[in-house]
C-alpha cells in the first residue's frame, strides 16, 4: 500500500528528474525534443510550495471534519417509500 508521504516523495522526485532533463550540463546527450517536452511538463507541475500548501489544506480539512458531528440516521417506517 502506498502511503501519502510516498506519493508526495514521488511527485518531488519526478520534478527533480524533469528539471535534470532540461539541463544539458546535468544530462548531456538528451535530444532537444525531450528537453522541450520536459520543460512543457514542468510548466504547471506542482512546486514544493504547492505540495506544502496541499498538505496544510488536508490537515485543516481533517481538523474541521473531526469537529463536525455526523447527522443522525433517519428512521424509516415500513410503509414509507425508500427511493
Amino acid at each position: 500500500m502506498t502511503l501519502p508521504r510516498e506519493r508526495f516523495n514521488a511527485i518531488r522526485k519526478t520534478r527533480h528528474f524533469l528539471q535534470a532533463l532540461c539541463d544539458p550540463k546535468r544530462t548531456p546527450g538528451i535530444p532537444a525534443p525531450i528537453r522541450v517536452e520536459a520543460r512543457a511538463c514542468l510548466k504547471h507541475y506542482p512546486t514544493q510550495q504547492d505540495l506544502d500548501e496541499a498538505v496544510a489544506g488536508l490537515r485543516l480539512a481533517a481538523q474541521v471534519f473531526a469537529l463536525v458531528e455526523p447527522l443522525p440516521r433517519r428512521k424509516y417506517r415500513k410503509d414509507e417509500d425508500h427511493e
